[in-house]
């Protein structure tokens, strides 16, 4: 393993888990249940043009053992989660985003003081689908992680991870116009985001190169490309997770 990038934003490694560890990480993947992202009602942060791409099971990883309670709000949160160890292939995954994740206090916060804990849930990203500008919530989770888990990627294929420039942190957050109208559930326009995110029009880019693993800081505004006509019938596989403030865990979700 090696670390090939380390800014404010985003650190990324390479050549995370061994071959083996790898190659039953791609059978893994295609051997779990996935429902489509609005299997079960509309989800607002993917806008209607970001195609459907599917999820699969949510494991959650206790790290530095939380108090019951905790834990017993997290499975109210996601009901059918799964606990770590799961006796999967997943499981080398999950203990090295742990390990790497307490080394980078100051982008993710202290665990068993900032975060309690980690889900992960492996997500496939089929030609035509993506997911457009948002922010994820900071009053909830530390700091997010994608480990992209296809055998191949194409540079012609789509699918990187865009992220905004530094001097955008905290545009486009769902919900938080303010006002006196009832709370914004989903995006059918993107006024404001365009509006603020058009200040600077920069930003950088990360490759779903395999076997690579991203730690995203809290706040910034990201998106995933649609996977290109190009990529014909492979999908962009990754597992992708939050670390867990105790404020979500006690206030039921998201």
């Amino acid at each position: 393993m090696k670390m090939v990038l380390n800014t404010p934003q985003v650190i990324v490694y390479d050549d995370v888990l061994k071959p083996e560890q790898f190659q039953l990480m791609w059978r893994y993947m295609q051997s779990v249940p996935y429902k489509h992202v609005h299997a079960e009602g509309v989800r607002g942060v993917w806008r209607p043009e970001d195609g459907n791409p599917m999820e699969g099971p949510r494991t959650v990883t206790l790290g530095l053992t939380p108090p019951e309670e905790m834990l017993e709000g997290m499975m109210a949160a996601y009901p059918g989660t799964s606990l770590y160890p799961t006796r999967q292939p997943i499981d080398a995954l999950l203990e090295v985003i742990q390990a790497r994740a307490t080394e980078h206090k100051d982008m993710l916060g202290a665990g068993g003081e900032d975060w309690l804990l980690f889900s992960a849930a492996p997500w496939i990203y089929p030609v035509g689908s993506g997911l457009s500008w948002h922010c994820d919530d900071g009053k909830l989770y530390t700091g997010a992680f994608i480990y992209y888990a296809h055998p191949e990627w194409n540079v012609q294929w789509g699918g990187e991870l865009l992220i905004a420039d530094e001097s955008s942190k905290g545009a486009g957050k769902l919900g938080d116009e303010g006002g006196d109208g009832p709370r914004r559930q989903h995006v059918f326009d993107n006024a404001r985001e365009n509006e603020e995110l058009m200040r600077s029009g920069l930003g950088s880019f990360i490759m779903p190169k395999p076997n690579r693993l991203v730690f995203l800081a809290r706040d910034y505004p990201h998106m995933v490309a649609k996977v290109s006509p190009a990529a014909g019938n492979r999908v962009r596989a990754s597992v992708a997770g939050f670390f867990i403030r105790p404020e979500f865990l006690f206030g039921g979700g998201q």
